[in-house]
């Protein structure tokens, strides 16, 4: 905090994974906000991985959490691993119209020069990080870049619901309109700008304090990375039709227990097939996937 209108956030994360070697990665991230009169606030960030924030309906130790479990997806380029990039800056005007409801608008802008695409299929590109367990792999799309914007608006309607509604217009890897069969993959993708409509819910059952919580996301066009990716990030939306469910379990020793459920993509949206000169596959931007366990603070 520097004065009673101005604070800084900052720091950094060092990563490092191996495949056939060995890569690391320094990401740092900062925000410079401002305080201004009648419950204006503005901001300019900058990032290089997704970096969430405490919501209204998220605390700081979730976010913090669900920050860590946010590793980039490792990629193999020319026989050498690399992780996943993304430069994100951003500025962004915020107001608070009341004690329960914030609308804000930002700029961005996004480059990354490997662009992490998830695929499924035949082929036998050396790029092509398979998975062990299924046919599914990791593909190094190549560079993006693009300038969006962001409209957002969230309102706690009680004190056990609350809503968010996103609207972006933003870049992404998309194929071609007419792609030629002959390329390769790489060849084939290009940044496209894409309108996205997204919508959260979340809700807290009262007495069992079961939280539950649905969201769907829009784009009009396909794609085969993420669009926005730190507004994704940053508001915890996923792509398509996604649900979550936390049951707070007694405790029966310090800390806090908890069973989760997560489901991603429920309605299998948005999967695109290309036919490359390294076989037919098809791209999954947002795969569907179901994820439970227990979750133990203390």
């Amino acid at each position: 905090t520097l004065t009673d209108r101005v604070s800084i956030r900052y720091g950094a994360a060092y990563l490092a994974a191996g495949l056939n070697g060995t890569t690391s990665a320094l990401r740092p991230h900062g925000e410079v906000a401002v305080q201004l009169p009648d419950g204006w606030r503005a901001s300019v960030t900058f990032a290089t991985q997704p970096w969430q924030d405490g919501g209204l309906a998220d605390g700081a130790l979730q976010s913090a959490l669900n920050t860590l479990d946010a590793f980039p997806t490792l990629l193999i380029r020319d026989g050498r691993p690399i992780l996943e990039n993304d430069l994100h800056e951003e500025v962004a005007i915020g107001h608070a119209m009341s004690r329960r409801a914030d609308f804000s608008v930002a700029v961005f802008h996004d480059t990354s020069s490997h662009t992490a695409v998830i695929g499924r299929g035949g082929g036998t590109n050396p790029d092509f990080l398979q998975d062990y367990f299924s046919a599914a792999f990791a593909y190094d799309g190549g560079a993006s870049s693009s300038t969006g914007t962001r409209l957002t608006y969230r309102q706690r309607v009680t004190d056990n619901l609350n809503t968010t509604v996103v609207y972006a217009y933003a870049g992404a890897l998309a194929p071609g309109d007419d792609p030629a069969a002959a390329a390769g993959l790489r060849d084939q993708l290009a940044t496209r700008y894409r309108q996205s409509l997204a919508g959260r819910v979340s809700t807290t059952v009262p007495y069992l304090g079961t939280k539950l919580i649905a969201g769907y996301k829009w784009l009009d066009g396909p794609t085969v990375s993420r669009q926005d990716p730190y507004g994704e990030s940053l508001y915890h939306l996923d792509p398509y039709l996604s649900m979550e469910i936390r049951q707070p379990l007694p405790n029966v020793f310090p800390g806090h227990l908890e069973v989760q459920a997560n489901m991603g993509n429920l309605l299998a949206q948005g999967y695109v097939p290309i036919s490359t000169s390294d076989g037919s596959v098809i791209l999954v931007p947002s795969y569907r996937y179901f994820r439970g366990g227990l979750s133990l603070q203390f």
